[in-house]
């Protein structure tokens, strides 16, 4: 018994160290996670006002939830990130549903200048 537990154990901290258990995302991937959420639920159909403290609160959880500390973290991953085109080809794709087309590329446009 006490070697199953042990060989339980060390493939647990084996996986834990590979990365294979527990990897949180990678900060691009989060990035366009996190943009194309934000941008989907400010341009929805539902909000009615884009300057509410409730949809700044709204947005600010949205960027925690996807590793951000706060909208500062999530602008200085947004400047790394501007020019990178896989980044916006990818967030274009994400947004195809709640922004389709050429409002998908005006939004990114706008909050990427």
């Amino acid at each position: 018994m006490k070697s199953l537990i042990t060989k339980v154990l060390l493939v647990v901290l084996v996986m834990s160290l590979s990365g294979c258990l527990f990897s949180p995302k990678d900060e691009k991937q989060s990035f366009i996670d996190a943009f194309t959420e934000s941008a989907c639920t400010v341009f929805s159909p539902e909000t009615e006002d884009v300057f509410s403290d409730t949809l700044n609160v709204e947005v600010e959880k949205i960027f925690s939830k996807h590793g951000f500390e706060d909208a500062q973290a999530f602008k200085d991953a947004m400047e790394k990130y501007r020019a990178d085109q896989d980044v916006k080809a990818t967030i274009l794709a994400n947004m195809d549903e709640c922004a389709p087309g050429e409002f998908g590329e005006l939004i990114l446009e706008e909050l990427t200048e």
